[in-house]
């Protein structure tokens, strides 16, 4: 059931657990996407800073063929467009993969909310270092010469650890099940790469017997060996 009270919703942000949640309640509201919704549109004029309260939300770009471009899945207790505080304009697209709610506050309303607290400010900061950190390492998995496989080997495992919950194959076999449907064009856009190269590789991870698939649902088999597979080799 997705949330409708705002004062649950700023404590349970990690982003803002520093923060007034008195004066937060004045100036936020919540908001909330059915799966599928465009939230934020690449260019357009957005006006407000938003944090994931329910649900997960894709960001992703579109290239000049309108094919597209995952460059990252936002769960719950993240900010999803630090950016905006900036004067630009929106430089990515947001949808929401699940139904989803969001915290919502105007972006100038909450630049004058920061010129009181220090510490949430700090805390923004953190969230998009860590994004920033998050996409020099994609910019280190486009090297050529790492695998595929082993590329969407790292993605499911990352997947798993975010998004994970304990689940089973049959009555005898547990694992871990990533908490939202995807399929292989999903996956795809998440690599940026085809369909086509997506199915072999990930035939090579069914074949190694590390992933699985039912019902729409990634399965984890052993998420310490799909992490172990999913290493770059040692250069000697």
């Amino acid at each position: 059931m997705l949330s409708n009270n705002i004062e649950d919703a700023i404590k349970n942000c990690p982003t803002l657990k520093n923060a007034n949640i008195g004066e937060l309640s004045k100036i936020g509201k919540l908001v909330h996407f059915d799966s599928g919704e465009i939230i934020i549109q690449d260019k357009s004029d957005e006006q407000n800073l938003y944090f994931i309260v329910e649900g997960i939300v894709s960001l992703y770009k579109l290239n000049m063929y309108g094919g597209k471009k995952a460059i990252l899945i936002l769960g719950p207790g993240k900010a999803l467009n630090e950016t905006v505080m900036s004067e630009k304009s929106a430089s990515i697209f947001a949808r929401s993969v699940t139904k989803t709610t969001l915290l919502s506050f105007s972006k100038e309303s909450f630049k004058k909310y920061l010129l009181s607290d220090a510490d949430t400010a700090l805390n923004l900061i953190d969230s998009m270092s860590l994004k920033i950190r998050r996409l020099y390492h994609q910019l280190k998995n486009t090297c050529k010469s790492y695998h595929l496989d082993k590329q969407i080997a790292s993605k499911l495992w990352k997947l798993g650890r975010d998004f994970g919950v304990p689940s089973s194959i049959d009555t005898n076999t547990p694992c871990i099940k990533i908490d939202f449907k995807m399929s292989t064009i999903s996956l795809a856009e998440l690599m940026g790469t085809t369909r086509e190269s997506t199915s072999r590789s990930l035939k090579v991870l069914f074949e190694k017997n590390l992933v699985c698939t039912k019902n729409g649902y990634f399965l984890i088999k052993d998420i310490e060996e799909l992490r172990k597979y999913s290493l770059h080799p040692k250069i000697d």
